[in-house]
């Protein structure tokens, strides 16, 4: 073999094998979204809030949404960082493992699969020192995100600034200051720049002579209603990322299954293959058992397990909140007894202390573990 043909080999093999870990990284991608829409739509009429139509985007809004997709951005970077390296392992494992099934490789498949055995493990180690460092970024742009979701859907909404998209800018700039790219411990910074904004709402929202039925409303639909409904989606997107790798994990344990025990009658001298199938049938065996592998260790990767948990505990907290203080900030409120601004910046704040303390769970549980493989 020519240099020139030895050298092609062991470009293109590492070039093909990223080129197709892309292309599934893309289809995983794209099943996420279904998942994440399907969970979305699904729990939407049950929960249509009463009361006025939302208002259209405003800029604030739409100040906000770049935030949350610069979050959003970032924990799909640290999640690919961690599906590439895996998909590029087992595609080396799969290179390997026809190599020793079915054997008859030419010297430059050779070349080219020690090559990929190369990369991949380059590719891998590379990918999985990003992800960690991307990780830090993405839990500071999400708690950023947080601290402004809450400005956009309560204190503009008790307290509405005349230029809403100059007040958002304002407050943007503080939350980077709270909370910075920097060394320091993520949780204690939010839990100070929390905790300080809990206190300003209640002596802001106390000190209003009356609160607005909109207020109430527009809080109730935006902040409280949104946020049971995104905790739903999010326990509905987790059964059914669970369903779905049980049913893979299942289908690739018979496939191996039925590729061993015909392996395994065959050298007991009974329902013997043919010699053609019987590499075949190796490589079948090999590639379902690393696949299975795969899927194992990634779900071991991610937090699903512990937010599934945690998601519940909310869900029950809010349900509480919703008892003691719903009829306060719903429509029919105008029927009943007018509760005061102190009472009302009271449930406020006791509803955010909530939000406060699943954003911290959020922080130490992605820490602590890997990665949510879902949009938020």
């Amino acid at each position: 073999m020519s240099p020139e043909a030895a050298l092609a080999w062991i470009i293109a093999a590492p070039v093909a094998a990223l080129l197709l870990t892309q292309a599934i990284l893309a289809l995983i991608s794209r099943v996420r979204n279904h998942t994440y829409r399907s969970a979305e739509q699904a729990s939407k009429p049950a929960l249509e809030p009463e009361g006025p139509a939302p208002k259209p985007a405003d800029p604030a809004h739409a100040l906000f949404l770049e935030d949350h997709a610069s979050a959003i951005a970032l924990q799909n970077d640290v999640v690919n960082h961690l599906y590439g390296a895996g998909i590029m392992l087992c595609l080396s494992f799969a290179i390997a493992a026809w190599e020793l099934a079915i054997g008859h490789a030419s010297p430059g498949f050779r070349l080219g699969a020690l090559s990929l055995d190369v990369a991949a493990i380059g590719f891998a180690l590379i990918s999985v020192v990003r992800s960690h460092r991307r990780r830090r970024k993405w839990m500071i742009y999400r708690a950023r995100a947080e601290l402004l979701r809450q400005w956009i859907t309560t204190d503009r909404v008790f307290l509405p600034p005349e230029d809403e998209a100059t007040a958002y800018r304002a407050r943007r700039a503080e939350v980077a200051q709270e909370i910075p790219e920097g060394a320091g411990e993520i949780e204690e910074q939010v839990m100070a720049a929390w905790n300080a904004r809990q206190a300003l709402l209640a002596s802001r929202i106390g000190a209003l002579p009356s609160v607005p039925e909109e207020a109430r409303q527009r809080y109730l639909q935006k902040r409280v209603l949104r946020q049971v409904r995104w905790f739903n989606d999010a326990s509905s997107r987790i059964g059914a990322i669970g369903k779905r790798r049980g049913a893979w994990l299942l289908w690739f344990f018979v496939l191996a299954a039925i590729s061993a025990l015909i392996r395994f009658g065959g050298n007991l001298g009974q329902w013997a293959p043919a010699e053609a199938a019987e590499h075949p049938l190796t490589f079948t065996w090999l590639i379902a058992i690393a696949v299975s592998t795969l899927i194992i260790s990634t779900y071991a990767a991610q937090n699903t397990r512990s937010l599934g948990h945690r998601y519940g505990t909310q869900k029950r907290a809010i349900a509480r909140w919703r008892t003691l203080h719903e009829p306060a900030f719903a429509i029919i409120a105008k029927s009943q007894a007018t509760r005061t601004p102190q009472e009302i910046a009271a449930a406020v704040v006791e509803f955010e202390e909530l939000m406060g303390e699943e954003l911290l769970d959020w922080l130490h549980i992605t820490e602590a573990d890997a990665l949510e493989v879902s949009v938020v």
